[in-house]
């Protein structure tokens, strides 16, 4: 039981990291809709989401290699993690050289802060690689700490530059560099990352970059394409229905994240013991176990949120931003899809062939830019979300086939699209303004509550005998 015992003390670190951070981006939201325009909300959203496409593929996921080869290779960690960071500093100059690139209309005038794009990619790619560095150097009770300074920072920034001194988008970006550095300094004060920078040949270098480059260059397109999968739709919202527009999908889009927030929690944690556990003795149970648990918390939480959406938007979202608040149950089944591919994703990372991983991304990707094509037009901002929904399933789709070939997990895939089921008729209820909805929505919660209930009763019920002889021995 030791695997899952340093599965579960890992997801209990970043669940406090997480609880933390995401408080304080709740607290962000209201503020934001509230001093902010529809279309200077617009414009911060487009930068966050150039950034997250651009941190992996300048550094050429570069990250996600370090985080690999190091928990394989501990005696070589100074060497891989000297040659990633001499990549992230590399990406520094490629951004500097792509900034002219912003001025394009579909970025919604986010051409007008260059520098301060360039120094909020500079600040996020760098908290990025030393939280994976942190990771793989078994340094995971930093990450909270760091992670929640960071964000603290950024609130206080936000509060003093946005609120108090009304400075915007350019408040926007000062509190979010502020927190980027903050949580940088926290690193190296506790994790002292600065000691494994080590003086490597360039020979030594090319060496170790050319093993990491075969594992991470293959992740890079796959970023790509899965930003495109995830975020391609406000390209077209903005391009067909104005930057406004962009901002009510945005808004709209906070609360499903915390169906991201939960497995992001679980992911960071499962990544680590995946890389550990893959192809040792048992590791199909393994997976099949860790799965089937969730599979319910994720079900549970995706019905939950849904029938809470109308008073956490109440709550959420300030002014006319309240009134996107029925796409929220279809955005929820996109992001819950895309829960479970990336939990299938890891299959292909920890066997290494990350080839695969990049071709059931660019499935999705295809179909996200198809269905926004022949959807947003006509039906407008629930069109996006409907092609996210299509493109997010097929993607699940691609990647179970593919990883049943590497690890045959267990699925009962009748309770699981039996609850998908459920998903869209919370999802369709919402779109249509039916009277009564949480009331109807909340007879939805129950039935998936009890259906994956049932369907991992017998990993329930090991858990339970576990906890209970655990309690004997130590009263003994």
């Amino acid at each position: 039981m030791n695997k899952y015992r340093s599965l579960a003390q890992n997801i209990a670190l970043f669940a406090i990291n997480s609880i933390a951070t995401k408080l304080i981006s709740f607290l962000l939201v209201p503020l934001y809709t509230y001093y902010l325009s529809e279309g200077e909300y617009g414009i911060t959203d487009m930068s966050l989401t150039v950034i997250t496409l651009m941190v992996p593929l300048a550094t050429l996921s570069v990250s996600d290699a370090v985080l690999r080869f190091v928990i394989d290779d501990r005696a070589n960690a100074d060497k891989y993690i000297t040659s990633g960071f001499a990549i992230v500093l590399l990406s520094y100059l490629i951004i500097a050289f792509c900034l002219p690139i912003l001025d394009l209309g579909i970025f919604g005038g986010l051409g007008d802060y260059k520098l301060w794009f360039w120094l909020a990619y500079a600040s996020n790619a760098l908290l990025t690689y030393q939280s994976n560095v942190s990771r793989a150097l078994d340094q995971v009770r930093i990450i909270p700490f760091a992670a929640g300074l960071s964000s603290l920072a950024t609130l206080g920034g936000a509060f003093l530059f946005i609120a108090k001194f009304g400075m915007g988008i350019e408040g926007y970006f000062i509190s979010v560099i502020f927190g980027g550095l903050v949580g940088s300094a926290v690193y190296e004060l506790m994790g002292k990352h600065r000691k494994h920078l080590v003086k490597v040949s360039f020979q030594a270098i090319r060496v170790n970059l050319g093993a990491m480059m075969a594992y991470a260059i293959p992740l890079t397109p796959n970023t790509l394409f899965w930003w495109v999968n995830n975020s391609v739709s406000r390209f077209f919202v903005t391009g067909f229905l104005g930057i406004a527009a962009n901002g009510l999908y945005a808004a709209a889009s906070k609360i499903p994240n915390l169906l991201n927030t939960v497995f992001q929690i679980f992911q960071q944690a499962w990544q680590i013991s995946a890389y550990q556990e893959f192809g040792k003795k048992g590791s199909k149970g393994f997976f099949t176990t860790v799965f089937s648990v969730l599979q319910l918390v994720m079900f549970s939480c995706a019905a939950l949120l849904s029938m809470l959406s109308p008073v956490l938007a109440d709550l959420l979202l300030q002014n006319s931003f309240y009134t996107a608040w029925n796409l929220i149950p279809i955005l929820l089944i996109a992001f819950f899809f895309s829960t479970i591919f990336s939990f299938y994703g890891t299959v292909y990372t920890a066997s290494m062939d990350t080839g695969k991983l990049f071709v059931t991304t660019l499935v999705g990707a295809i179909a996200t830019i198809i269905g926004c094509w022949l959807l947003v037009p006509s039906l407008g901002l629930l069109g996006a979300g409907v092609a996210d929904v299509l493109s997010n399933f097929l993607v699940m789709l691609t990647r179970v086939w593919g990883a049943n070939h590497v690890v045959s997990i267990e699925v009962s895939w009748l309770s699981f699209y039996a609850c998908v089921a459920l998903l869209f008729v919370q999802a369709a209820l919402a779109v249509l303004g039916v009277n009564h909805y949480m009331m109807l929505s909340a007879i939805c919660v129950v039935a998936v509550v009890i259906i994956q209930t049932f369907q991992a009763r017998n990993v329930i019920r090991d858990l339970f005998r576990f906890v209970v002889n655990r309690r004997k021995r130590n009263v003994m």
